[in-house]
């Protein structure tokens, strides 16, 4: 027996090789039961689309547990012999005189490097040095803009940028190059929708789903479906910021004007990863321009039946996938 069969035998046998393996194979059962569940009942409401989406993650992450607290032998023989699909047995085949196992450890391990080249590192560098710096004394008030709300504030740049301070006094900056070029309705809606994300920080879902995303820091398909929960995210934000100006164009025209080419993004094949990066970024500010621009207030309605519905189909198809 090779030494590379041997490893690979040895992953597939492990706990932790199960797990990892296990954890690959719900998830992506789950996102595209979940995937396909959105697209046969129509759901629009990026809330709703987002709840779907943290199914993948939770199966994710507490599957195979669960899984096997309530069937401690649902790892044996006997038992993956009456599975649905035994990945233990498609791990063991070779290509090239190579176990697929190997293979499937390359390729976590490069989700793992991205995870933390374009995710964990620059959170925790951002959270360092926001702790370390304070915005300029110079930063001038908008008052008015939210009253009762967070504090909004312009400091000098020339930059396009807005972003808000979360924390027990949040406050929003736009620079003085955004106030500039934008008008006064675009203004106070790309305000609105920051004071969204301040408002939504309050019920912070997101951080326990990035603290399940790191768990999962090897999964390409938690990578995947975490990003679009993040877009989703974006989107509840623009859809608040419509509603509580009256002027959902004047949010598109913001987008358009911050966000310049975005539209123009072509479907030519991206060449390397920072090409798919900024492609995908670009049509992500595409669609959320396109849906302000015919903007319909969503059904917000929870569609937990479906939701339930969807989330045993998953829970009973990965019980027999090992």
């Amino acid at each position: 027996m090779s030494l590379s069969v041997l490893l690979g035998s040895c992953f597939t046998g492990s706990v932790l090789g199960m797990y990892l393996g296990q954890s690959f194979l719900h998830s992506l059962v789950a996102a595209v039961a979940s995937g396909g569940a959105v697209r046969i009942w129509g759901i629009e409401s990026p809330a709703v689309r987002q709840r779907f989406r943290l199914g993948v993650i939770i199966a994710a992450v507490f599957s195979f547990p669960v899984y096997q607290l309530i069937d401690p032998d649902r790892g044996s023989a006997y038992f993956r012999l009456g599975a649905v699909f035994d990945s233990a047995r498609w791990l063991t085949l070779e290509l090239a005189g190579i176990p697929l196992s190997i293979f499937f450890l390359l390729m976590i391990a490069a989700t793992g490097a991205v995870f933390l080249h374009q995710e964990l590192i620059p959170v925790i560098g951002h959270t360092l040095e926001a702790r370390k710096k304070s915005m300029p004394e110079s930063a001038r008030p908008l008052n008015g803009i939210l009253p009762g709300g967070p504090g909004v504030f312009v400091f000098q740049s020339d930059e396009l940028l807005s972003f808000s301070i979360m924390g027990r006094e949040p406050a929003i900056y736009i620079s003085s190059g955004l106030e500039q070029v934008l008008d006064a309705g675009e203004v106070a809606a790309s305000i609105a929708h920051e004071a969204a994300h301040i408002e939504r920080n309050r019920k912070p879902m997101l951080t326990a789903v990035f603290f399940l995303r790191v768990l999962q820091f090897f999964n390409p398909v938690a990578l995947f479906e975490f990003r679009k929960i993040v877009q989703e995210e974006e989107k509840i934000c623009d859809g608040i910021a419509a509603s509580a100006t009256g002027r959902p164009e004047a949010l598109a025209g913001a987008l358009r004007k911050i966000y310049r080419g975005a539209e123009t993004a072509s479907p030519k094949s991206p060449l390397s990863l920072g090409d798919i990066e900024e492609y995908s970024h670009g049509l992500h500010i595409k669609s959320r321009i396109e849906r302000l621009e015919r903007w319909e207030c969503c059904d917000e309605r929870g569609r937990w039946p479906e939701l339930a519905f969807t989330f045993f189909a998953i829970a009973a198809i990965n019980y027999f996938m090992v």
